[in-house]
């Protein structure tokens, strides 16, 4: 999730915390909190003011954005097929298939003469095989 992403689930949270926080609090009944005449006030002042219709339609896009975002991120991880797998007494060690193609095709471009390199991993029989072929 980029910088730009996590801003918009920032303000987006806090914007429902404080609408939380008025439902929670609206039922209360001390005068001092909120009433029911400053809550009809306030429906009213928004009674045609476009400005409350433009704030809604900006939270509305943000909220399909990150919810886009968010799916586009699990279907990212869950192509992610996992080579080797290791859970020590430190934590749980995963290593997916493309760090091992990257690291096989960045030692590849590291020799004299060898360009476009393909290279396919495969586990056969609990040993890791590379396969690097000229495109």
């Amino acid at each position: 999730m980029s910088v730009f992403d996590r801003i918009l689930l920032i303000l987006v949270s806090i914007l429902l915390a404080l609408f939380s926080i008025l439902i929670i609090l609206f039922p209360i009944e001390s005068p001092d909190i909120i009433s029911l005449y400053y809550a009809n006030n306030l429906l009213r002042l928004m009674k045609g003011n476009y400005l409350f219709m433009g704030i809604g339609i900006i939270l509305l896009l943000i909220s399909i954005r990150l919810i886009v975002v968010n799916i586009k991120t699990k279907e990212r991880q869950s192509k992610s097929h996992y080579i080797i797998q290791r859970t020590d007494h430190g934590g749980e060690i995963n290593i997916s298939s493309e760090t091992i193609i990257g690291l096989a095709q960045s030692v590849a471009d590291k020799f004299v003469g060898v360009r476009n390199v393909k290279t396919n991993v495969d586990i056969i029989e609990d040993q890791l095989f590379i396969d690097l072929k000229e495109k």
